[in-house]
């Protein structure tokens, strides 16, 4: 097996074909579902936390109006001066009044205080004559008007006769004789009944409110699977351009090279076979200076021509099939010595790969020794092709200045692409080594500067994919 680590310092993913385009919909589709249902959850808690408040809010205002409509209804119409006075007859008819018309399962006591904290009258006939001390929002309400509520447990000196740990509604408004004394009138409901109320008024609301999150969130999701989708077709028409634009620079480029080789460089090659008859031809008192300058331009066309065959490599290669990998690899690095840079290509291939794979190592190496000459101002570069059992690897090392944080974050997977062309080529050829099932990786080299790493497994020979189309 390959060691990979060796190779790639950091790997660069990609996707390898349209069937993990569609799988590469399902991570991003899922985490928005699962963040999406977080955050329905969140609501729905926040909504429920809210209803059962409300609802208890409106029990105990329920509960208020219930005092009320009892205090202006039954116990202020019967209400007199000998009430509160607590005249036999009179205190003997209010009781029977107040027994017959307040019919209330969850009033569990009902009081009329006079001003000096008597209880004139109570369904509990044990409290009636006795005096408490009224606390302050009572008296209150007793002098002033209103009504109010207050949640407490019934174990105060008033409630010897109901003490409970449990809690109670405690409901006091302001009732008045025809003459206008006040006194106060106060029932109780246990604070479970009121929870009771509010619980029902919830149910009623809470099928609505939780169905239309579900709905909502049902609906989110194959909207953003639907993006989604969009999204990945959009990314993928990019790359079909971006392949179509590399497939006319090739032709390009294939066209540029057809013309200088067969239009300059011939002419120039010409030149040099015509300046050394010319120097053949030379009578022999022709003087030094014109023999040296004739030489010198002969050696200048020379040279020229080895560097416009060395651009020519470089611009357009010559037929893999034709020259082999190896000799084509070898011939790219001539343009980086002709500019003094150590270049040592080893190739260690028991065999010619594939034509695409080939082409796609031959590109990678080409690609990189672009930005090394480029980029990097490097003076040193190694370049291993090799073939262990199961891959055709490429690694391309150099001593350069390495990669700025622009490069790497252009460079990082998953990264967008650039608004301007700087390394759109390493960019494309990563898509395109991963659609051949291949790897691409750029990261730090141990000569100091940039590492290019290409793996392609041998499996995918057999396995076909987008190979052989």
């Amino acid at each position: 097996m390959v060691d990979r680590s060796r190779i790639y310092p950091a790997k660069v993913a990609g996707r390898s074909g349209s069937g993990a385009g569609s799988r590469g919909l399902v991570r991003p589709v899922a985490i928005f579902a699962l963040t999406s249902a977080i955050a329905v959850a969140v609501i729905g808690v926040a909504v429920v936390v809210i209803l059962q408040n409300s609802s208890r809010a409106e029990a105990e205002r329920d509960a208020l109006r219930t005092t009320e409509a009892y205090a202006r209804a039954v116990v202020q119409p019967a209400l007199t001066d000998a009430v509160l006075a607590m005249e036999p007859a009179a205190l003997a008819e209010f009781g029977e009044q107040m027994g017959a018309r307040i019919q209330d399962d969850r009033i569990t006591r009902t009081k009329v205080w006079r001003a000096d904290g008597t209880v004139v009258y109570s369904d509990e006939p044990r409290l009636q004559g006795q005096t408490f001390e009224l606390d302050g929002g009572s008296l209150d309400v007793l002098q002033n008007g209103g009504t109010e509520t207050e949640i407490g447990t019934a174990d105060g000196p008033e409630n010897v006769f109901d003490a409970s740990d449990e809690e109670v509604l405690e409901v006091y408004t302001q009732v008045r004789t025809p003459t206008g004394q006040n006194a106060l009138f106060e029932i109780y409901v246990p604070y479970t009944a009121v929870q009771a109320a509010g619980s029902s008024i919830w149910w009623a609301f809470a099928p609505v409110v939780v169905g239309a999150l579900l709905f909502l969130w049902l609906v989110q999701v194959p909207n953003a699977w639907g993006m989604a989708r969009q999204i990945r077709e959009a990314q993928d028409d990019r790359e079909r351009l971006l392949r179509r634009a590399l497939q006319a620079s090739d032709a390009e480029r294939r066209r540029i090279a057809s013309d200088l080789h067969n239009g300059v460089v011939q002419t120039m090659a010409g030149t040099v076979f015509t300046l050394g008859g010319v120097e053949r031809l030379l009578p022999g008192d022709t003087p030094t200076e014109a023999r040296d300058l004739l030489d010198d331009a002969s050696t200048a066309t020379r040279s020229s021509i080895r560097e416009l065959r060395s651009l020519l490599v470089d611009i357009y290669p010559a037929r893999l099939a034709e020259v082999g990998l190896e000799a084509a690899v070898k011939d790219l690095a001539s343009p980086l010595q002709a500019r003094e840079v150590d270049v040592d290509v080893e190739v260690d291939l028991p065999e010619e790969p594939p034509e695409d794979v080939a082409a796609l190592i031959y590109r990678t190496a080409q690609e990189a020794l672009h930005n090394v000459r480029d980029h990097s101002g490097a003076h040193r570069v190694q370049m291993l092709l090799a073939a262990p059992p199961d891959a055709w690897t490429l690694t391309v090392d150099d001593d350069g200045r390495g990669l700025d944080a622009g490069a790497q974050q252009l460079l990082a997977p998953g990264a967008p692409p650039p608004d301007s062309g700087e390394h759109m080529g390493l960019r494309l050829l990563r898509e395109i080594a991963a659609d051949e099932g291949g790897e691409l990786a750029v990261g730090p080299s141990s000569l100091g500067g940039v590492r290019v790493g290409l793996i392609i497994s041998r499996g995918n020979d057999s396995q076909g994919g987008r190979r052989g189309r």
